[in-house]
């Protein structure tokens, strides 16, 4: 099974979830051999959010 590309869906998933409620996608962070996969959001605030 592929850790990553499942950890990877998952977020995006949650990405599809916030986007629907207005939140804005800044970046995303692929995994590699040191770190998982982070992705960056922005409410509609403008405060930053980090999903890992």
């Amino acid at each position: 099974m592929d850790y990553a590309a499942t950890g990877l869906a998952v977020l995006e998933a949650e990405c599809a979830r916030l986007e629907s409620l207005d939140g804005k996608k800044l970046y995303l962070q692929t995994a590699d051999a040191f770190n998982e996969s982070c992705l960056t959001m922005q409410d509609v605030e403008g405060n930053e959010i980090r999903l890992d």
